[in-house]
């Protein structure tokens, strides 16, 4: 069946009634793999005490699934979305960002909101990612205490 939320869910305007008027005709899948030597990234960084996190625009069931492949999420870490992080305020982001480790369905504000608040934590932040060429991105990049470009 077809819903409404999942449309909506990927920014479409879908009136209701015509969803009765689609047919299923069957499911397309799509992976775009994670290189094998990934994985041994992530797993280095661990044992040298960074934690890696993802912020990303993509799906939050995607982001945890790829972040689980490289070791990124672990138990008791938490799966965070834009519209979760529109409800906090800045001091209430600050104090939960240890226990997140992904943050998906953001905005570019969203990305400059959570840099900010990991730079408010006790921990050195880093930071690698497509949005260097926007230009909130590259302000988050500015507050970030470390910075990569690979």
């Amino acid at each position: 069946s077809v819903d409404k939320e999942s449309f909506t869910d990927l920014g479409v305007d879908v009136d209701e009634p015509r969803l009765d008027q689609l047919t299923f005709d069957g499911w397309v899948a799509l992976k775009d793999p994670v290189r094998p030597e990934a994985r041994q990234v992530f797993l280095s960084m661990r044992q040298a005490g960074i934690r890696p996190i993802i912020i990303t625009g993509d799906h939050p069931d995607t982001a945890g699934a790829i972040a689980r492949e490289l070791g990124i999420l672990e138990p008791g870490d938490m799966v965070i979305v834009g519209r979760e992080l529109d409800r906090m305020d800045d001091r209430e982001l600050a104090q939960r960002v240890p226990g997140m480790a992904v943050y998906a369905r953001v905005t570019a504000e969203h990305k400059l909101r959570i840099v900010r608040a990991w730079n408010g934590s006790s921990l050195p932040v880093l930071e690698k990612g497509e949005q260097f060429l926007r230009v909130i991105g590259i302000f988050a990049l500015l507050c970030s205490h470390y910075k990569i470009s690979l």
